[in-house]
């Protein structure tokens, strides 16, 4: 997990100190592998059976159940102002669902019936 969160920010740093480098698909794929290898490994760290632990479930219901506080406004704030224009559209491909300016409880309660479904059995050809 530290690994990979320095490997990020070393990388971040090279960006920052390169105001030159051309723009590249290449750091969206960077943020999207920390912020993924950051969650399961905090996941992993679990106990999932434990009533006191914490998981990505569990956080789901948490925003599902109080989704005003996940607003547009907040999402975006968090991004470069070079990048709002797409944490907007992220916010809309994936927590605005029919509400718009919050978060949708039916888009929490959709990732966790995903979550929960039994994965698809495998057919013979």
């Amino acid at each position: 997990m530290h690994l990979h969160r320095d490997a990020f920010r070393g990388v971040g740093e090279i960006v920052t100190g390169n105001p030159d480098l051309p723009p590249s698909h290449f750091w969206e794929y960077m943020a999207d592998t920390c912020a993924v290898t950051q969650a399961v490994a905090i996941r992993r760290q679990v106990e999932a059976n434990d009533p006191r632990g914490r998981s990505l479930g569990r956080l789901t219901r948490e925003i599902g159940s109080d989704p005003s506080r996940l607003t547009r406004a907040f999402w975006v704030g968090m991004w470069p102002a070079d990048d709002a224009q797409f944490a907007d559209r992220q916010f809309d491909q994936h927590f605005a669902g029919a509400v718009g300016d919050h978060h949708d409880p039916a888009v929490a309660a959709a990732d966790l019936l995903k979550r929960n479904s039994p994965a698809p059995a495998a057919t013979e050809e």
